[in-house]
């Protein structure tokens, strides 16, 4: 857990750096916070700003432009690394902006096919008086091409553009193919720990894929067969994140899933593996039912199943889960 101010501080450090070097300086600034987190943060961050900015670049006249000013690099002979630097000066992601590169490149090939179709049918229109129909962009479709091509970059007709594309991949720790694959299996890693440790727990579950056969939509990572007690709060259901928790993080993971849980299933536990601001830890967060940590506790009370009805007041009184 750290601190609202050092997390501030942190994330003022970041708006002052270049992304290519942020992690590196953090470590430098930061040596108390784990490497690990430093990169949550940054990941986070990183993440919402593009998603700020994004709308800004993706429409046709930026897109155009891009396209427009990495076909001057070729024709300039710079050398490998074009979209890269270009991603660099425009504060982007270098795969973001090789799928703005791409589809410009896309569009310009689409546009040179159609210019090419209404030549042949033009002598055809001219003697039928019938005026040649251009076919509109498709942009769904344009826009999911440009995602296959990002994933396999070899299926990139234009040899440059090409290996452009695959050194932004290559060259992005945030955003694309690789971070992607990244995230899934340290996130994989995380819930396999969870799960070793709820044996060690002896405490039984049942995993997010039994439930999923059993018909629920709402899964959670684990589900207990029955409930635990963690600091006089019932869990039923643990939620293990590869990441760390701010407070916006918190927030839509809350819209998105825990909240969901928690009326389906009853109150539970999420975990934050990477740590979490302290903010998260006030009353009106415990008031949601939900109990947030950064491992899983040890200090768990079972339900004991062994006792008869007239011992009920004394267990409750033992145990004082609410």
């Amino acid at each position: 857990m750290i601190s609202k101010k050092l997390y501030d501080e942190i994330l003022t450090s970041i708006s002052e750096t270049s992304l290519q070097n942020a992690h590196s300086r953090l470590e430098e600034k930061y040596p108390t916070v784990s490497p690990l987190t430093l990169g949550s943060i940054l990941g986070n961050y990183v993440q919402r700003k593009m998603k700020k900015t994004h709308a800004s670049h993706n429409n046709s006249e930026k897109i155009t432009a891009y396209y427009e000013e990495y076909e001057n690099a070729v024709v300039k002979k710079e050398p490998p690394g074009i979209i890269v630097r270009m991603a660099a000066n425009a504060e982007l992601c270098p795969t973001l902006m090789a799928r703005f590169v791409l589809e410009g490149y896309l569009r310009s090939q689409q546009q040179q096919r159609t210019m090419r179709h209404k030549e042949s049918k033009k002598d055809t229109a001219e003697s039928s008086n019938t005026p040649t129909r251009v076919p509109p962009i498709n942009l769904m479709a344009l826009k999911s091409e440009v995602s296959r091509l990002i994933k396999d970059t070899t299926e990139i007709e234009n040899p440059n553009l090409s290996y452009e594309v695959h050194l932004c991949t290559i060259h992005d720790s945030f955003y694309g193919p690789l971070p992607d694959a990244i995230k899934n299996a340290v996130g994989r890693e995380y819930e396999v720990i969870l799960e070793e440790k709820l044996k060690e727990l002896k405490i039984l579950y049942i995993d997010e894929q039994e439930l999923r056969k059993r018909g629920y939509d709402k899964t959670p990572d684990f589900k207990l067969e029955l409930p635990i007690g963690i600091d006089g709060k019932i869990v039923n259901w643990v939620e293990s994140k590869a990441t760390f928790g701010d407070e916006e993080t918190h927030r839509g993971y809350m819209e998105d899933q825990l909240i969901s849980y928690k009326n389906r299933y009853g109150p539970g536990l999420v975990i934050y593996w990477l740590g979490h601001v302290d903010t998260l830890d006030d009353s009106s967060i415990s008031a949601s039912g939900i109990m947030i940590r950064e491992n899983m506790p040890t200090n768990i009370v079972h339900m004991d199943t062994n006792w008869e009805w007239e011992d009920l007041p004394s267990k409750l009184s033992d145990t004082r889960l609410k």
